[in-house]
């Protein structure tokens, strides 16, 4: 009403991390579940086309890729102990987990890079395999989401390394919020990512002969 003051509500520092932290959380777990159906959706239509051709060409899977699935189950791993580390403000077990897995991430692309040349070897290649093009085409693309995760992998790793250098910047750090959910957004990106490949792995391995 005229001549009456109006009192502007502005919410607090709290509420405003509150909103954003669950819009974030939203976010990620949107994309995941994107993620995720996509890769689904792709094996459906290896299952398809499968039926579909008349020229279904069978082969081994390369040897490889069960390393390649030892190593990200390695990542998960080490993951799960940084969580531990950071809640336990242990920066040594902190820093060796997440170099531990940097180091299987970086080693599940060696060892798919190894797999399709073995598969290229074998004279499987991408144009006159109608399987092998499936199995190239939805690891590349498996492969490429790895590689995003060991982008915020580096990020939380050099971030890390340089926020606990001494006592003070260690207390800081641990005592951060901000940095918690960040690391429990990158490890919970990389579980999805590695229990996708675990996925893909069993359905290749069941389904693909």
């Amino acid at each position: 009403m005229p001549g009456q003051r109006q009192t502007r509500i502005v919410p607090s520092t709290k509420e405003y991390q509150q909103t954003q932290e669950k819009a974030m959380d939203f976010m990620l777990n949107l994309a995941l579940g994107a993620i995720s159906l996509l890769f689904v959706g792709l094996t459906f239509a290896y299952t398809f086309g499968r039926r579909l051709s008349e020229n279904w060409e069978t082969f081994n899977l390369p040897k490889t890729f069960w390393l390649s699935t030892l190593l990200l189950a390695g990542t998960s791993a080490a993951f799960h102990y940084a969580r531990n580390a950071y809640r336990k403000d242990d920066t040594k077990a902190l820093r060796l987990s997440l170099w531990l897995a940097f180091a299987t991430g970086i080693g599940f692309l060696v060892s798919q890079f190894i797999g399709w040349g073995q598969l290229s070897a074998s004279g499987n290649t991408l144009t006159n395999n109608t399987s092998a093009s499936y199995l190239y085409l939805i690891s590349w693309l498996h492969a490429a989401h790895v590689a995003v995760g060991l982008v915020f992998l580096a990020f939380s790793l050099q971030t890390a390394m340089h926020c606990t250098r001494d006592d003070i910047q260690s207390l800081l750090y641990f005592s951060d919020p901000s940095r918690s959910r960040r690391l429990r957004m990158v490890s919970q990106y990389w579980h999805v990512v590695d229990g996708l490949w675990i996925y893909l792995f069993v359905f290749f391995l069941f389904f693909h002969s």
